[in-house]
C-alpha cells in the first residue's frame, strides 16, 4: 500500500461531500504540524494535539473495504510514527457506526475512555503499533544480512522479535526521526543485555553498532567496520 503525504485540501476533501468535513480537511491541512496522508480510496489526517500525540480522523470511500483499511491504516500509521516524533494515535470512535468500528477494528487500539453515550476514544500507542506493523521482522532481517554480507562476515540468526525492535529502529532512522530511532533500539537492547548503539555524527548520519558503522546519506544507507 502506498500513502503520500499532501499539502493539497483538494486531494484529500475529494473523499467527502460534507462541507464541515472539507473545511476541517482545509483547515487541518494549512497547519503544518498535522500531516495528511492520501491513498486510492481514502485520506488519513494526523492532527497534531501535542507533543508526540496526534489525533486521527480517516476518510474512506463506501467501496474500501476491511482490508483496504487494514492496510492503508497500517502505512499511514508507519509514515507517521516513523516520520514524526508520534507516540500516540487517538481516534474519536462512535459505537454502532460502521466507519468508526471497521477503523478501529483495522488496527490493534485500546480503548482509553468513553467521552459520551456510544462515543469512545481509541488509541494506538507506539509500542503496540510496533508489535503489529506488517514488514519489520523482515526489515531488519534485511539489515543484518546486509551488514553480514557487506563486511564479509558469517550471519548469525536473530530471533524474529530483535529483529522487528532493528527493523523498526531503521524505519524510524530512514524517516529522518534518527534520536527516536536510537532510543527505540537501545530500550530493547538495555533489558536484553546487550550493547547500545549511538550517533556518533549528523552530517552525514553515522551510527555506531558494535563494530560496525551505519552512515545514512542522500536516504542510502552504507556498512562500514569500526576498527
Amino acid at each position: 500500500m502506498v500513502v503520500e503525504r499532501t499539502f493539497d485540501p483538494g486531494l484529500a476533501a475529494r473523499f467527502v461531500t460534507d462541507p464541515a468535513a472539507i473545511k476541517a480537511i482545509t483547515t487541518a491541512i494549512k497547519d503544518t504540524n498535522n500531516v495528511c496522508l492520501v491513498g486510492d480510496l481514502g485520506a488519513f489526517i494526523a492532527a497534531r494535539l501535542d507533543r508526540g500525540v496526534f489525533e486521527i480522523v480517516l476518510h474512506a470511500e463506501p467501496e474500501a473495504d476491511e482490508e483496504w483499511l487494514r492496510d492503508f491504516i497500517a502505512a499511514a500509521a508507519e509514515y507517521v510514527f516513523c516520520r514524526t516524533d508520534a507516540v500516540e494515535l487517538l481516534v474519536r470512535a462512535a459505537r454502532g457506526d460502521p466507519a468508526s468500528e471497521a477503523m478501529v477494528r483495522a488496527a490493534p487500539s485500546d480503548l482509553q475512555f468513553e467521552i459520551a453515550a456510544r462515543l469512545e476514544v481509541h488509541a494506538l500507542t507506539l509500542q503496540r503499533w510496533a508489535l503489529w506493523a506488517p514488514g519489520m521482522v523482515e526489515r531488519g532481517e534485511r539489515l543484518v544480512d546486509r551488514i553480514a554480507a557487506q563486511l564479509q562476515r558469517e550471519r548469525h540468526p536473530i530471533h524474529p522479535d530483535h529483529a522487528r525492535v532493528i527493523g523498526v529502529a531503521v524505519a524510524m532512522i530512514e524517516g529522518e526521526q534518527p534520536i527516536k530511532g536510537v532510543v527505540w533500539f537501545n530500550r530493547a537492547e538495555a533489558l536484553a543485555r546487550r550493547p547500545l548503539i549511538k550517533i556518533l555524527d549528523t552530517d552525514p548520519l553515522q551510527i555506531k553498532w558494535e563494530t560496525e558503522m551505519l552512515t545514512l546519506q542522500n536516504g542510502e544507507v552504507s556498512i562500514s567496520a569500526v576498527h
